[in-house]
């Protein structure tokens, strides 16, 4: 089956939440005005949008259900990630290509017009852009920090994030996200593809706007740390099951020697031993 015989819509978005009632209707809403955009302008016929969530306890499926979007909902007794959504959304999207996307980011208008025509390649399993991050004017520097973790210059990439995938590459070809990552799912998934004899282009366009500390852009530490401990525990899953394949654990290998990341680590550590020193003197 060739990428043009795929039975389906032109398009699937896979959008995954858990606890997002504050942006998942502008999320929603981005995501549908992308669609009608790339409509308009011939680049796709057909679109479907597929909501796949966490077990969320607030408002986020009262506000999704008002929208002409499929739902599905994931079980609260499940081992529940953003890994795990993704599997089942990417499961179910019965699209030629797959945009992915989280409940708390806002998808650029203009991007699928943008990125679908680059996947005319047939080696080429996903396109990515800039990923923007939307955090208030005191957080600036950790705004940089991490667009520059994010962002390489446009061409082809060692790893995606948010990304338009061509959908017949993972399920013939390379599989889905792993499931059981607590973390690092985009970065595992990224090297098994590569692995697999396929490429994947960063292009020069804005895709998505990250809300990571909600609208009023005010990240706090709880949060922070929160994250960062699911992205390296998930790092540390991703690289234990990769030791029977030389070529990705290596990949694992390059990118914990890599001098930006030497650096991020140790402004944990220093962040966080302070932390501890002035909490014993506190104590």
């Amino acid at each position: 089956m060739t990428d043009e015989q795929q039975e389906g819509p032109d398009l699937s978005v896979v959008i995954i939440t858990k606890n997002e009632a504050e942006m998942i209707g502008r999320c929603i809403e981005s995501a549908l005005s992308a669609i009608e955009y790339a409509k308009k302008k011939g680049v796709i016929q057909t679109a479907e949008v597929i909501l796949s969530d966490s077990a969320s306890t607030d408002k986020t499926i009262e506000i999704a259900v008002r929208y002409p979007i499929k739902i599905m909902q994931l079980k609260s007794s499940w081992k529940l990630s953003a890994a795990a959504g993704l599997y089942v959304g990417f499961l179910f999207a019965r699209g030629r290509y797959i945009q992915n996307l989280g409940g708390d980011q806002i998808i650029d208008k203009k991007w699928f017009s943008n990125a679908i025509p680059y996947h005319k390649e047939e080696k080429l399993a996903a396109v990515s852009g800039f990923e923007a991050e939307y955090l208030s004017e005191s957080l600036q520097h950790a705004k940089e920090k991490v667009e520059q973790a994010q962002n390489v210059p446009p061409g082809e990439t060692d790893m995606v994030g948010n990304a338009i995938f061509k959908s017949i590459i993972l399920k013939k070809k390379v599989g889905l996200y792993n499931p059981y990552l607590k973390g690092g799912e985009d970065r595992e998934l990224s090297y098994r593809i590569i692995n697999a004899g396929y490429k994947l282009l960063k292009i020069p366009y804005l895709s998505t706007t990250h809300y990571w500390a909600g609208e009023t852009g005010e990240l706090d530490l709880i949060t922070y740390l929160k994250s960062a401990y699911n992205w390296s525990k998930g790092d540390g899953q991703a690289f234990r099951a990769s030791l029977n394949n030389k070529e990705i654990t290596m990949k694992h290998l390059e990118r914990y020697a890599n001098a930006f990341y030497i650096r991020i680590y140790k402004d944990i550590f220093f962040y966080l031993l302070l932390v501890y020193i002035n909490v014993l003197s506190v104590l």
